[in-house]
């Protein structure tokens, strides 16, 4: 079936599953709706459109067909689901053969092309004789959230910013390469709590994503509708505007999500829409010039209700965190007694290690190999470094040298074993010997890995005795970065330094290695901003990590040198670091760069999934802090001062870290919507922080 007007192309196949929405017109002929038939890993009964009923035990796809027919641009289709339900009433004795029911549930649904968009009213009626308490109903409304690298991929695909608060919810799906047009879905009627992933099995797509409300009860012969709207928009800003004129949601600046204890939660009302009145905690804010303010108390987690339109509430989700100087500390500490190698007979006496704030004990590869698929990102090396970078700043930032003797030890562990006479750096203490966990866990296509291979852990090692340096002013730590950048050039033909290490090698003596090393900051500098879009692979396809870092190296570049050149570079760049970016009104995704695989490789859940906040977010911080100074422009610094807030209510009171944040609700029918209690590579963000937040606190 084929629906079109001057504007879009809908499509909807034999099932009655949207399978299509394109513009008219559009040079890439994008196609928006996620589908089987261009991502074979999806499943034909979870496309958009198609669903499920939980009810007690039984989970129950919508996907039998009984009508299917087209008028026009109007589309109908009829589905029936059948069940037993034993589980619906109290009986004397508990003989569950009096309290079985049989369920009777048909799906009605209409879709009508307008000229502003596609309708759609699903229409759940209830043909059995009691009521039926739904505890979830889904509806699969995935947009093409995919990651690749080739022509024109990045206005093929989209980055979708989900926001489930209640009647407040919309999907909006922006083009990876941040060039308009754009499509979202917005919610007319009918609230949806949360979300779940589906089918994610790889770190290059999102997943199968299904709204899902809560709680639904519906009585016999009665039915519970869901309208919505798929249009299309400009940028985030038109985004909003139509949502308020289709919902009366009004249009507002939540501003920094995450405060320290003593600030206040601003909320600046842009269009008041149909707006009644704003309720934090219970209690209902005074309107002044058009912005509400609420003081906390204590730190922690605060909900906001928005009351507007026909009864209608949207939640807000806001956090208190303690002083950051005090969590900085108190993380400082903790990493130091807890999470250190302190057994001389152990080889990797000195190392920073994983550690699970739930069990309060350190991992070691040797006792979880047998029941991860991702050993390597549990290891004593790679992102682990981070911890060693944050307590160096940390040292220097503050004047806390307590913590100077637990460096010591650990650089010492790191030229033992991770960073060689060559300057290669190593995956961790076993070297060659750690190629096991990637033949066994095929996370490697090679036949034979060399375990100096991965290009990051060189990165992390060169920024970790940078930091050594810049404390103590040994100029053994300076030489080590040295080495480290020439054989980074060597074995990538890239060169992993910033015009700050330039300085820092010059000030420690390493005059003709200063040289060098700038030559070639400048030649890949240029070569990188030359190639635009055209994004090499990393071990994700293509990711916010991706043009968050090169936008970051492209301010760095302008503020050292002010080429101008460079400047229409950072411009460029800048863009589609903003598409990875929402405004959902919930403190892990408002301005937080969207991450969906990071929960599975260092987590101790092992969950695919959105992970907001995580430490790579800073990397877009870093930028947006950096455009900041370039332009004066104060909207990215808070843009940068959410995502540092937000990763920095990470730590917890004692000290101890999550690793971040799990959004949806479930992952492949697992569990989620929790915090993963194995503190492994967060401590990037607390540095990240210190790093570019020493001159200017936000």
């Amino acid at each position: 079936m084929i629906l079109q007007n001057k504007k879009y192309v809908v499509e909807i196949n034999e099932q009655g599953a949207l399978t299509a929405m394109k513009f008219v017109g559009d040079r890439y002929d994008s196609n928006f709706i996620l589908e089987s038939a261009e991502e074979p890993w999806v499943p034909e009964n979870k496309q958009w459109g198609l669903g499920f009923l939980s009810v007690g035990n039984k989970h129950l796809q919508i996907e039998e067909l009984v009508a299917l027919k087209q008028t026009d641009n109007r589309q109908y289709a009829e589905y029936m689901v059948e069940f037993d339900d034993d589980r619906v009433a109290c009986v004397w004795n508990g003989d569950r053969e009096k309290s079985r029911v049989h369920r009777k549930v048909r799906m009605k649904v209409t879709r009508e092309l307008c000229d502003d968009g596609l309708y759609e009213n699903y229409e759940l009626i209830n043909e059995s004789e009691k009521y039926i308490a739904f505890d979830e109903i889904g509806l699969y409304s995935s947009f093409h959230d995919s990651y690749y690298t080739g022509k024109d991929v990045l206005s093929k695909h989209v980055s979708q910013h989900i926001c489930t608060m209640e009647d407040h919810c919309y999907i909006a799906a922006v083009r990876q390469s941040g060039k308009p047009s754009h499509m979202g879905l917005i919610t007319l009627d009918g609230a949806f709590r949360s979300f779940q992933t589906e089918e994610q099995n790889t770190s290059n797509v999102r997943g199968v994503i299904a709204l899902v409300a809560k709680d639904v009860r519906v009585g016999a012969g009665e039915s519970k509708t869901y309208r919505r709207v798929i249009t299309d928009f400009a940028d985030l800003d038109e985004f909003e505007t139509k949502v308020c004129d289709y919902t009366g949601y009004p249009v507002m600046d939540y501003g920094v999500m995450t405060v320290q204890k003593g600030e206040f939660f601003q909320i600046r009302v842009k269009n008041p829409g149909k707006l009644e009145k704003i309720k934090i905690n219970g209690e209902t804010l005074v309107e002044k010039e058009g912005c509400y303010r609420y003081k906390p108390e204590y730190p922690g987690e605060y909900e906001g209700k928005v009351f507007y339109g026909d009864g209608k509430i949207g939640l807000l989700k806001f956090r208190c965190i303690r002083p950051i100087d005090e969590l900085l500390r108190l993380r400082a500490q903790f990493i130091v007694k807890n999470q250190q190698i302190l057994d001389k007979n152990d080889p990797r006496y000195g190392a920073f290690m994983p550690y699970d704030i739930d069990r309060e004990k350190i991992y070691k590869i040797e006792e979880i190999e047998t029941i991860y698929h991702g050993v390597p990102d549990r290891n004593d090396a790679r992102e682990r470094i981070g911890m060693g970078v944050f307590l160096a700043e940390y040292a220097r930032v503050t004047g806390d040298m307590s913590v100077l003797a637990s460096l010591r030890l650990y650089s010492d562990f790191l030229l033992r074993y991770i960073v060689d006479e060559k300057f290669d750096t190593w995956d961790c203490y076993l070297r060659n010997e750690s190629k096991k966990y990637y033949e066994r866990g095929l996370l490697l296509a090679h036949e034979s890995v060399d375990m100096t291979f991965r290009t990051y852990n060189y990165t992390f090692a060169m920024l970790f005795f940078t930091e050594m340096y810049l404390l103590t002013k040994e100029k053994n730590y300076a030489g080590v970065v040295a080495g480290i950048c020439k054989r980074y050039v060597e074995k990538t033909g890239e060169c992993n330094a910033t015009p700050a290490t330039v300085e820092m090698l010059r000030e420690a003596g390493f005059a003709d290695d200063a040289e060098q090393i700038a030559r070639e900051v400048e030649k890949y500098t240029r070569a990188i901003g030359e190639k635009g879009e055209n994004y090499d692979s990393g071990e994700v396809s293509y990711e916010q990590w991706i043009c968050a870092t090169i936008f970051g190296q492209m301010c760095d570049y302008y503020l050292a040198t002010k080429d101008e050149k460079v400047r229409g570079y950072v411009e460029d760049q800048r863009i589609r670091c903003q598409a990875f970016d929402g405004n959902q009104p919930h403190y892990i995704s408002n301005s937080m760069p969207i991450r969906h695989w990071d929960g599975f490789w260092f987590g101790k859940y092992e969950l695919w999934g959105d992970t907001m906040p995580h430490y790579w977010s800073l990397l877009s911080a870093n930028a947006y802090f950096k455009y900041y100074q370039i332009t004066g422009d104060v909207t990215y610094r808070e843009r940068a001062k959410k995502i540092y807030r937000c990763n920095l209510s990470l730590i917890r009171d004692d000290g101890s870290a999550y690793n971040c944040y799990l959004v949806n609700e479930k992952s492949n029918g697992r569990p989620a919507g929790r915090y993963d209690p194995l503190a492994n590579d967060q401590d990037w963000a607390f540095y990240h922080y210190m790093k570019n937040c020493e001159s200017e606190k936000i």
